[in-house]
């Protein structure tokens, strides 16, 4: 068993998205962050049998796609805002998942 001491963060977001059963699409469904910069994503693949890929894009930077398994979930946090964030988030795949994002 091991622990990892967070050692109580807070992101002091001044808006959030947040989507308990967001529709992922087999084309890919964007999520409308709710800044053109965001500072925390999570997302979890609510799905009991199909995989999800969640494609992030670093802001300024190229897209980049991770598959989550069922029950997998990604997570970024950068709660003093000083590192790249993310600009822009699209879901692929055939199930639901849990989504959250704030600035």
């Amino acid at each position: 068993i091991a622990n990892f001491d967070f050692q109580n963060p807070t992101l002091n977001a001044n808006t959030i998205f947040y989507d308990p059963y967001f529709q992922a699409t087999g084309g890919g469904a964007s999520v409308a962050l709710p800044a053109s910069k965001v500072f925390l994503l999570a997302v979890q693949n609510l799905s009991t049998g199909a995989a999800l890929t969640v494609t992030v894009t670093p802001f300024g930077g190229a897209a980049s796609p991770i598959i989550l398994g069922p029950g997998g979930v990604y997570i970024y946090f950068d709660p003093t805002e000083t590192g790249q964030g993310i600009s822009a988030v699209t879901l692929t795949g055939s199930g639901t998942a849990f989504v959250m994002a704030g600035a």
